[in-house]
């Protein structure tokens, strides 16, 4: 699990990559509250924008990830949110 830090004034791009295979059909999920923007997807990256987040919580921010082979992936990352 990745951990990373935010400021809840920042809209900061996550990005998942996968090698070796290809990518069929994403989706980002994260704790309630902040914003996930619309994914955009290749077919060996997919990434997102959030936001939103309030100072002195942390998310999870989650994301599940079928491949055309029929592997699946589901890693996540914490985010802590502070001023910076």
């Amino acid at each position: 699990m990745n951990f990373w830090t935010q400021d809840p004034t920042e809209k900061l791009k996550y990005k998942q990559e996968i090698s070796g295979d290809v990518i069929s059909t994403v989706e980002w999920t994260i704790t309630t509250g902040p914003t996930i923007g619309t994914p955009v997807n290749t077919t060996t990256e997919t990434a997102v924008l959030v936001s939103g987040l309030t100072e002195g919580v942390t998310y999870t921010l989650n994301v599940h990830v079928v491949c055309s082979s029929g592997q699946e992936f589901d890693p996540s990352a914490r985010i802590e949110c502070k001023r910076k």
